[in-house]
């Protein structure tokens, strides 16, 4: 990382490019802003939740991370699509979620598309279909939704079609991936059952 990366005194989550040799590097996010930026230099200063970071001297929540993960190529190879994650620990509770993100496969900003609307705290593992313009991805941690395997539209900023969902097996969090033709998609799942008909489930088996 390069003084950029570091701007803020936090380190900031990028996505490379890398040719297969491992030779050549080429950033594709620009740089991640610090969504803290107001100034502290103690904990009064700051609204709670947030307390006074006294490294950056910045206010934050408590344990503030940001991060990118499972990036993924569009069909077109145009675009990478992510899922943009920020969290917190409020309590003894972690706090806040993910949501689907893109950037140009060419490199600039980083481009998010808030779901408010699915009651799910986490939109992760983004897997773009490899032939239409569409982004399978999974809901998890939810309070007023149902956690399972969803299915967005291009631009996603509507609200998803639920793909899988069943109240016996459970969708994991992990990759996701579509068959080259599109015609069927993979994922990690897991159920309970009931080995000694006692009526409770306590032996889990999990596969894709």
């Amino acid at each position: 990382p390069n003084d950029k990366d570091k701007a803020d005194g936090l380190a900031k989550p990028s996505i490379w490019k890398v040719s297969v040799d491992g030779k050549h590097f080429a950033r594709v996010t620009d740089p991640l802003p610090n969504p803290n930026n107001i100034t502290c230099t103690t904990d009064a200063q700051c609204v709670k939740p947030m307390t006074c970071i006294l490294s950056l001297k910045r206010c934050a929540p408590k344990h503030f991370t940001i991060g990118l993960s499972a990036p993924t190529w569009s069909a077109d190879n145009k675009t990478i699509w992510t899922a943009l994650s920020q969290t917190w620990t409020s309590g003894s509770s972690i706090a806040g979620g993910a949501v689907l993100a893109s950037v140009p496969a060419t490199g600039g900003a980083l481009q998010t598309y808030y779901q408010g609307n699915t009651g799910c705290a986490l939109t992760i593992y983004p897997a773009a279909h490899p032939k239409e313009g569409s982004i399978a991805a999974i809901h998890s941690v939810c309070s007023g939704g149902v956690p399972g395997l969803y299915k967005y539209g291009m631009p996603p900023t509507a609200k998803p079609a639920r793909m899988f969902s069943s109240s016996t097996v459970g969708v994991e969090q992990g990759p996701v991936a579509w068959m080259p033709d599109g015609s069927v998609i993979y994922f990690s799942a897991s159920a309970m059952w009931d080995l000694d008909n006692d009526g409770t489930a306590e032996t889990q088996g999990s596969g894709i």
